[in-house]
């Protein structure tokens, strides 16, 4: 659903109706699938403790045996994000009635073209978890599990965005929202401090080292190098994007990116709970 939403309704996130699904069929299925699959080029990662010339040979005997594929034309429509709200979107559940949970998001950008930038957005995104963490769980004591995601979709040129979401009671949906606005526009009037820099950049740059210990890591890395070399040479410039980020550079993408007339809000409330509107800027 948020997917979804986040999407502008594209029916590519969304979840079909009904009857809908009961139209499908293997006919149909096939007659979409089968000239698509069997059509475009092909690219084959092999990572682990390999041989190179075995792994090569094994290459050459499978897919490299395979009759020549015609080239196929990529027709996608291009990915939206949704059109900025002054109110935030409201959604209703049957669950318990004093939960609720509230949504905040910017578009980003994505695609190749630069991969730095959707790295250093994660550390900006780390940055705006801390003060959320610190203005909403621990000085007001309300919410459950606040966090901030940032998403570049290296496939997807435009795909991206920074989420903040929370968990929390109804009455401090608009609470949540308020503190999120004003924190990313603190983050576009001045650049932040060495030290909270510091805090935001040694966790994201040790779970990078975490993950970069698996075969997944680098098969996701290097995922259309093939096609495009910008993807290999983005590979170098890992431990540059994480490492050495400072903070004009994080106000920078606060400027382009956390624009107060570009969000979108959301909250999800009770079924009978009265919804009200945040007050931008206000607490």
């Amino acid at each position: 659903m948020l997917d979804h939403l986040l999407h502008a309704g594209d029916p590519r996130w969304g979840m079909p109706e009904l009857a809908e699904i009961e139209k499908l069929n293997a006919k149909d299925f096939r007659a979409l699938w089968e000239p698509l699959l069997a059509s475009g080029p092909i690219e084959v990662q092999v990572f682990g403790d390999i041989d190179v010339d075995k792994a090569i040979e094994a290459v050459r005997q499978t897919f490299g045996a395979m009759k020549p594929r015609r080239a196929s034309a990529i027709v996608s429509a291009a990915v939206r994000f949704p059109a900025h709200v002054e109110s935030p979107l409201v959604l209703r559940h049957t669950g318990e009635p004093d939960q609720a949970a509230a949504v905040i998001a910017w578009q980003a950008g994505g695609g190749a073209v630069n991969i730095s930038e959707g790295r250093k957005l994660e550390i900006l995104a780390a940055v705006m978890r801390d003060r959320i963490l610190d203005l909403i769980r621990s000085t007001e004591g309300v919410s459950y599990s606040p966090t901030v995601i940032s998403q570049w979709p290296v496939g997807q040129p435009g795909g991206g965005r920074v989420i903040a979401l929370t968990l929390l009671p109804p009455d401090k949906t608009d609470l949540f929202l308020t503190v999120a606005r004003e924190i990313a526009a603190d983050l576009v009037a001045k650049p932040i401090e060495l030290d909270e820099l510091r805090r935001a950049l040694v966790p994201t740059a040790q779970m990078v080292a975490r993950r970069s210990s698996g075969n997944p890591f680098w098969m996701q890395q290097t995922e259309g190098g093939t096609f495009d070399p910008r993807r290999l040479a983005a590979v170098n410039t890992l431990g540059s994007d994480y490492g050495r980020t400072g903070p004009e550079e994080l106000q920078a993408l606060a400027i382009k990116y956390l624009a107060r007339d570009k969000d979108w809000a959301m909250i999800v409330l009770p079924k009978g709970w009265e919804a009200v509107a945040p007050v931008a800027g206000t607490r």
